[in-house]
């Protein structure tokens, strides 16, 4: 594989990430995310 097309790949893949993050974002999902990984956190420690 060329240098060249493997440079197109890596543009690609990182597009597309920063897409789902974003989609992510805008849909709050981070904050579903944080809130359940707090509470993990929390009942590992014996707090919650």
């Amino acid at each position: 594989m060329s240098r060249d097309k493997r440079g197109v790949y890596r543009a690609v893949i990182i597009l597309v990430a920063v897409a789902f993050i974003a989609i992510g974002l805008f849909g709050n999902e981070f904050f579903d995310v944080m809130s359940k990984g707090v509470m993990i956190c929390l009942e590992c420690m014996g707090i919650g």
